[in-house]
């Protein structure tokens, strides 16, 4: 019994793009899918799961929002309790 609680905690313990290819796999051998064809629809999953984020990355925080954050980086800091999200409560239109 206490292989089997190691055996999960191990499994449970991978990130999401280690741990949902496993599964991926695991079903399309329940549905019998040739195991050829499961391992290479599991490795196309877990390329394009580990990559999603090497992409997001690189394309949009490197690029495309580094000016941003340089110009947001310069403001004043704001008081979140003076920023206009709400009227006061004496100045509510009460209908």
């Amino acid at each position: 019994m206490e292989i089997l609680k190691q055996a999960l905690d191990a499994f449970f313990s991978f990130k999401a793009y280690v741990m949902l290819p496993i599964v991926i796999l695991v079903l399309a051998l329940i549905v019998r899918l040739k195991v050829g064809e499961a391992l290479l629809s599991t490795l196309k999953v877990a390329v394009g799961f580990a990559g999603i984020p090497i992409v997001i990355g690189y394309l949009l925080i490197a690029t495309a929002l580094s000016p941003l954050y340089t110009r947001l980086a310069a403001l004043p800091k704001l008081d979140p309790l003076q920023l206009p999200l709400m009227p006061p409560a004496d100045q509510k239109n009460d209908q």
